[in-house]
Order: structure tokens, then sequence, then C-alpha cells
């Protein structure tokens, strides 16, 4: 079954007021609503004014309205069909009007919660992007963010306002966005997709910190390029994909063996190597040679400036 949590991450994306009717909060698992009322994720708001009805064959969006039923003396929500073979007047219950609206800020504090993250949550663009605190991923401490629309028409903007995010020497920023190349199309290349490593369990937001590991290595450069080159940059998966084929006794390795070695998933090690190859860092032998990919004496020469680099910098190697 499909975690309600991907629905309300995917449903805050959109721009303008992100709410749920009552008939799709129904087909969640039971208590799921409460839950994340609790949490702050949903409150309540005004009554819908129309709603898709489909009690009869065709379905139609219609518009009802509250009055008291002569019969019972109950509130209904009632309209009138004209549909053929469906007309006259058709009484609801008024639940079904009951919509729900999201709170963003609720979803920030929440993700902080989960994440595990230092310091105080700070708005940076009002419903846009927050800054959750600092956290602590494979030895590395980030500023984590949450954004919210970041592939929208006016992303780019979103993103030149925000003074924290702009400023971040190492930011981890959490994407509502479906696409997880949203950021990236307005120059934001460390958005990880928060519905892939979010789940709800227990009535509590989880965090699955191995796919956000592995996500984080392919998204975010361990270095930077060495001072007056134009050397590439290269993510983290990358880099130790290439130490890996540095380190290979045989030469030569095959894709589940560098990903064994690596420690990466066989997508995640196959896309790598593709760009390796592209930038002629690695490359397939030729000949009877023992088949996979070997590393080029430009790709030891990368890796020996990325070296150099760090020790100048003081940055340290994993």
């Amino acid at each position: 079954m499909r975690d309600p949590l991907d629905d309300l991450i995917n449903r805050v994306e959109l721009p303008d007021v992100p709410v749920f009717r009552a008939d799709e909060v129904a087909r969640w698992p039971a208590g799921t609503l409460e839950q994340f009322i609790e949490l702050g994720l949903l409150r309540e708001t005004s009554r819908a004014k129309s709603i898709w009805y489909d009690g009869c064959d065709n379905g139609c969006l219609v518009e009802p309205e509250l009055r008291e039923d002569r019969r019972t003396g109950k509130m209904v929500a009632a309209f009138a069909c004209r549909q053929d073979g469906c007309g006259g007047l058709i009484t609801l219950d008024p639940a079904c009007l009951r919509q729900w609206e999201i709170d963003a800020g609720a979803l920030a504090r929440q993700i902080a919660e989960a994440v595990g993250t230092k310091g105080r949550l700070v708005e940076d663009v009002p419903g846009r992007i927050w800054l959750l605190g600092t956290s602590t991923l494979d030895g590395r401490v980030f500023e984590a963010f949450l954004a919210r629309g970041l592939g929208w028409s006016d992303g780019s903007t979103i993103l030149e306002q925000a003074s924290r995010l702009r400023a971040s020497a190492m930011p981890l920023v959490f994407s509502t966005a479906r696409s997880p190349q949203a950021g990236a199309r307005n120059g934001l290349s460390s958005a990880v997709r928060l519905a892939e490593i979010a789940t709800m369990r227990d009535g509590r937001i989880e965090i699955d910190r191995a796919a956000l590991a592995e996500r984080v290595a392919t998204s975010v450069s361990r270095f930077a390029a060495a001072p007056g080159t134009e050397q590439p940059m290269l993510v983290e998966a990358e880099l130790d994909i290439l130490e890996a084929l540095a380190q290979s006794p045989h030469g030569a390795m095959l894709q589940v063996e560098v990903a064994t070695a690596a420690g990466y998933s066989k997508p995640v090690t196959r896309d790598a190597l593709k760009h390796l190859r592209e930038l002629g860092f690695v490359t397939k032998p030729r000949g009877k040679q023992r088949k996979g990919d070997v590393i080029t004496a430009q790709g030891r020469e990368y890796l020996a400036q990325h070296e150099k680099a760090s020790l100048a910098t003081g940055v340290p190697k994993r």
C-alpha cells in the first residue's frame, strides 16, 4: 500500500494552499489522519465548495448546499443531479465537505526531529525553505534544509533569496519535488528527494539513513577542484569508485566487484562508471585482458591532484 506520507509530500509541492479532501483521507489506513493531525502536519480548514460525486455512472463535480433534512431534522449536503436516470435531489453526509490543509512549517519541524538535527529551526524563505539545523552523516557535518517548490517557475529566485542556504558551506537539502532534478535546473545539485528516504512508522516520520547516505554520495562533492585547475567535480560515489579501481590488485574489475568494493548499489555504481568513462578516468580494457573497467592514467592523475588538494586544505579523506 502506498505510504500516506508520500501523498502528503507530493501534495505540499502544489503551488496553491495544499489541502486534502474527505474522500482522499478516507483511502488512508485507519488512524493516519489522526496521526498527521497530532504531529501538526494537517489542520482542518474551511469546507469544500465543490466535491467529486461518483454515485452515478458518469461522475461529476457538484456544489452541495448545507440544509436541514425535514424528515430527520439533521443537516445534510444536498444538490440536484440532472444526469439522465439519476435526476432529483441527492443528499450526502456533511462530512464529505471537510478538508485539511498541510502545515509546511510543521513538516520542517518533523523532518528536523527525524534527522536529529541540532540548533534552532529557521525559516530561510517564508513558506519555501527552512534551515533545519546541523546533522552529522558518515562523519561529515551538514546544514540540513527543507525546500518546497524548487522546480516552480520562481525556483531560481527563491534560491537567490535563501541567504542561509547560499552561505552554507555544506548544505543537505531535502526537497519535496517529485523530480530529483528540480533543484539542479536552478543550480542546486545537492537536493535529496524527501519521499525517497522518509516514511511513517509507529505514528512518527522516520528517515532511512542508509538510503540518505547513498543519495548524498551521489549528489555532494567530497573535494573541491584543485585551485587554479579546471578539473571536473566528482560526487562522493564517483570518487569512492575511482579509488576502488585504483586499489584493485587485478587491474580491471567487473561492475559487481566495483559495487562490493566501493559499497554502493548496482544502479549507483553503473551510473558512476558511465560518468567516469565519459570523463576519460575509466575505460574498458581492450583485447584479451580481463573484462570490466580499469582506471586510466588520467584517472590516477585526478586522484593524485585531489590528494594534494585535501592535504593543502585540511579536508580529511574518509
